[in-house]
């Protein structure tokens, strides 16, 4: 039997104990008779206020960065529209201050900021970039980065958060 409108089904149970009320929402595309589920979680005050403080929190990282760096240091891209402010230790181990601090930043290109953060290039302090064997080298070569560059010295303050990229989070 084809279904022609949608349909919204209440759940007022706790899935894995961690969201109640969950909403989910069947519709079925009339072109192809296919279902589509979306999944709607509630938003609490209290988890609005954590998401405006942390959205906040991205705009004031991606200004104090500006203040460090002013363009995509592999890329050469500087329409800020066009970059993303990309902790080099991550936010999810950084402290409050090491949250916002620029020196903890790069501005980069999307698929940069890819590489760099799932650790398949860093940096050393003097400015060379490092690739991991991790990464197909084709990869740099359709991206057209050059695995030998050198992307200028990195400021004093921004070593130790790179020293800790490649401890941590570069794939050497």
């Amino acid at each position: 039997k084809k279904l022609t409108d949608q349909k919204k089904i209440k759940l007022d149970y706790n899935i894995n104990n961690l969201q109640p009320n969950l909403e989910i929402k069947i519709t079925i595309d009339q072109s192809n008779n296919k279902k589509i589920t979306s999944f709607l979680f509630p938003v609490s005050r209290t988890e609005k206020i954590q998401l405006t403080k942390s959205r906040r929190g991205q705009g004031i990282f991606k200004a104090n960065v500006r203040l460090v760096e002013d363009h995509c240091r592999v890329t050469g891209v500087t329409n800020i529209k066009h970059l993303r402010a990309s902790h080099i230790k991550p936010w999810s181990v950084s402290s409050k201050e090491e949250k916002l601090d620029g020196f903890n930043g790069l501005l980069l290109s999307p698929h940069v900021d890819h590489l760099f953060d799932r650790g398949f290039i860093s940096f050393k302090n003097g400015g060379d970039l490092l690739v991991s064997k991790e990464l197909n080298p084709i990869v740099l070569e359709q991206w057209n980065i050059e695995d030998s560059t050198n992307v200028g010295a990195f400021k004093a303050n921004q070593g130790k958060y790179l020293e800790f990229h490649r401890d941590v989070v570069f794939q050497g």
